[in-house]
């Protein structure tokens, strides 16, 4: 049988605007948490966006912004 699919939340993650190479590190941080899934850095809205297993995830131990 197929193991089930796992529930991944979305989450939005205020970052400020950033410059590309800031984006691109930011989304390396942001993207080796704990229960993050997935991660789209947006550096002229100033958000990421991520996929998160919300049994895992942090939102307190986010860098570079605020939530």
């Amino acid at each position: 049988t197929m193991q089930a699919p796992r529930k991944l939340a979305s989450y939005i993650h205020r970052i400020g605007v950033v410059g590309p190479e800031d984006a691109d590190r930011l989304g390396r941080e942001l993207a080796a948490r704990a229960g993050v899934e997935e991660v789209a850095v947006d550096p002229e809205a100033g958000v990421a966006y991520l996929k998160v297993d919300r049994q895992v995830f942090d939102a307190g131990s986010l860098p570079g912004g605020r939530s």
